[in-house]
């Protein structure tokens, strides 16, 4: 019985010790925290790795970089520390992946642990993989105008005006492939300095397209488009495209082919808001198109004075001046002046020509420099003669004869007083 308890305690003993060696030969566990696993990366390449689990001395750190052709790249090794089971241990590496060495393309990174788990060096490996795209160009565009409204003269496309206008902004990109929440086109219209974003008719992968609609092209002058793009490495193409609104001739339909149709004196556009005019406002004046409620900011005689259009029609335009204030009502054809600072001398002239396609007020603005005309400044210098009636014609004769006989009276009275003292 004592022999039978003796072997199984040796059995058993062997058993924990054959244990604890394999659990000992287990490798640490080597895990790549970054760059993320399938993601797109551009420019430098930051590779961070920890290590845990390992029993004893990390020998060396081997980084491992092979193209998509499995061609090693990039080759690093570092050596290990010693640490304690369950210590974790970091090592990290950049990789200049845009240095011109590189294309553009997938990539395969490799990270291997040797480890000492014994005193006679036995050495346990560990390794972690993962693959990620390199994408250091920026998307590829060539935007152009597309359809039969537009043509090229002298290297400057023209569009007629009041036409719609198709933009294609031909964006590709070939390796980390487009964000299309990211894209945008936008327009500069003529006369203003900010760009408003167009509504996209396609947005994907290849395409990138909107529309300039007709009524958007109603203003005679330059057009600036931008296509702005990004790719899920980062990288951004903006490219920027200019056409010009020409002037038709006659034909076929729309508003520019009905008889009598006029171009506005104005060809700058103010949609909403106010446009600031940096220019001081001058005898030669400026002028506008002006949706109701747009306003346009000028610099008269050194100070800025705002006009806004509260109300328009075929046959009138009312301007609000806010910072007078001074409302005016002006017919279509005519002009009016308005004295801003109140010293007797008119400042702006404003003409309102007509209302332009239903929806714009078609006007312009002049420094002037006149008097202003009011009835009750005026001193009236009109001289009136009453002409007497019959019965006044009458007595004036009467009252004359009366003063002259008493007057002969008194002589009289006074000649004889004077006699009849000389004869005494």
């Amino acid at each position: 019985m004592n022999n039978k308890k003796l072997i199984q305690s040796l059995i058993f003993g062997l058993l924990i010790i054959l244990g604890t060696a394999l659990i000992s030969a287990a490798p640490a566990i080597v895990a790549i925290n970054a760059p993320a696993t399938g993601g797109f990366n551009s420019g430098a390449v930051t590779v961070n790795i920890s290590i845990t689990g390992a029993e004893g001395n990390v020998t060396n750190v081997t980084l491992n970089i092979y193209d998509s052709s499995n061609t090693l790249v990039f080759y690093n090794l570092t050596n290990g520390t010693n640490e304690n089971e369950g210590n974790i241990s970091e090592f990290q590496w950049v990789w200049d992946a845009n240095n011109g060495t590189f294309s553009d393309g997938v990539y395969t990174i490799n990270v291997t642990a040797s480890e000492n788990i014994t005193s006679t060096p036995a050495t346990n490996l560990s390794n972690g993989t993962i693959s990620i795209t390199v994408d250091n160009t920026a998307p590829n565009s060539s935007t152009s105008l597309t359809g039969d409204n537009g043509n090229t003269v002298g290297g400057t496309v023209e569009v007629d005006y009041g036409t719609a206008v198709n933009i294609d902004c031909n964006v590709v990109d070939s390796t980390a492939g487009l964000v299309s929440a990211n894209n945008t086109i936008s327009i500069k219209f003529p006369g203003l300095s900010t760009y408003e974003n167009l509504t996209l008719t396609d947005n994907d992968a290849t395409n990138l397209k909107a529309v300039v609609k007709a009524e958007q092209t109603r203003v005679l002058g330059d057009y600036s488009i931008r296509c702005f793009s990004w790719d899920r490495a980062g990288n951004s193409n903006l490219s920027e495209f200019n056409f010009t609104t020409k002037e038709v001739v006659i034909k076929g339909s729309g508003s520019a082919a009905i008889p009598g149709f006029e171009n506005p004196v104005g060809k700058v556009k103010i949609t909403s808001g106010v446009h600031t005019v940096k220019e001081k406002l001058n005898s030669d004046g400026v002028s506008f198109l002006l949706k109701k409620s747009a306003a346009v900011r000028l610099d008269i005689n050194a100070d800025y004075h705002t006009i806004e259009v509260k109300k328009m029609s075929a046959d009138e335009v009312t301007v609000l001046i806010t910072s007078s204030p001074i409302e005016l009502t002006i017919s279509a054809g005519e002009s009016k002046t308005a004295d801003l600072n109140g010293d007797g001398i008119s400042d702006l002239d404003i003409t309102y020509h007509k209302l332009f396609v239903n929806t714009y007020a078609d006007m312009t603005f002049k420094l002037v420099e006149t008097p202003v005309e009011t009835t009750d400044d005026k001193e009236d210098t009109t001289e009136v003669f009453d002409t007497p009636d019959k019965e006044d014609t009458y007595k004036s004769p009467r009252g004359g004869l009366t003063v002259t006989l008493a007057v002969i009276v008194i002589v009289l009275i006074i000649g004889y007083a004077l006699i009849k003292g000389k004869k005494k």
